[in-house]
């Protein structure tokens, strides 16, 4: 069974870490970094803070053992685009009826959501590095680099208008995001032109999933039930066993009940 935190209890190891002299909060010029509870595992979180309404947030780390977060979304939450450059995770959003109650998020992927005012639950696996960049834009500051809304997605025209909530996956991460990402996480500046530089990626990741999305890139992934889920993990735990002598596909298939399109499919979906 994996650790459930609520947010309360989160903020509650946090202050004991504090206390215990564990550095996990350090405020910098316009970035925050915040470390796990080493009770939890290793890494944390880097949030740049770009222009008011625009900010990237970088996790990464790996836990201890598989855990469930609970996150309490602001009724003003902003828009996110999220990329997956490594790990995995499960997302539970129980009695929303816009949104499925249990979805897969993973490696290669991207996502762009906005999901205000309720409680969803993260499960995070244990002892897998885990690496996302998110990208979070407030309403406010969209409408002003999208006052023409022609041409938009509906999900993004109604979420401008002040209405609706979505989860869209977007599927896999294309070069040009790659290059994007890349450059976000290596920054050459320093000081002012550091801040263009990274404002200038940021935008550039969401101009590139409004296109991918706008121009009907991306074709809606088929639904996975979790047995489904959890015999591709077991067919990529088969493949890193054997990556000298990898099984045939059907041999794959076989050995964790699943047919091979299902398999190909599927593997793609997942990680990427």
């Amino acid at each position: 069974m994996p650790l459930s935190l609520t947010s309360t209890e989160l903020q509650q190891l946090t202050d004991q870490a504090q206390q215990q002299g564990e550095p996990v909060c350090q405020q910098l010029d316009q970035e925050t970094l915040s470390r796990l509870p080493r009770q939890l595992g290793e890494g944390g979180e880097r949030t740049l803070e770009l222009r008011h309404g625009l900010s990237v947030t970088i996790r990464s780390g790996t836990l201890h053992q598989t855990t469930r977060f609970e996150t309490c979304h602001e009724v003003d939450m902003p828009l996110v685009s999220k990329f997956y450059l490594s790990g995995h995770s499960t997302v539970l959003t129980p009695n929303v009826p816009e949104v499925k109650p249990r979805y897969h998020e993973g490696t290669g992927q991207h996502y762009l959501y906005c999901l205000p005012d309720l409680i969803e639950y993260e499960e995070w696996p244990g002892q897998e590095p885990l690496r996302v960049v998110y990208v979070l834009l407030n309403r406010d500051c969209l409408d002003t680099f999208l006052p023409n809304r022609s041409g938009l997605p509906i999900s993004l025209r109604q979420l401008l208008a002040g209405s609706d909530r979505f989860h869209q996956p977007m599927g896999s991460v294309t070069t040009t995001m790659e290059r994007a990402l890349h450059q976000l996480l290596n920054c050459p500046y320093q000081g002012a032109l550091r801040q263009m530089y990274l404002e200038a990626k940021a935008l550039e990741l969401l101009a590139l999933q409004f296109d991918q999305w706008g121009t009907a890139q991306v074709k809606p992934e088929p639904r996975l039930r979790r047995g489904d889920i959890d015999r591709l993990h077991q067919a990529r735990a088969i493949l890193l066993e054997q990556l000298d002598t990898p099984p045939s596909l059907l041999n794959l298939a076989r050995q964790v009940g699943l047919n091979d399109c299902k398999l190909k499919q599927g593997f793609r979906q997942v990680f990427g």
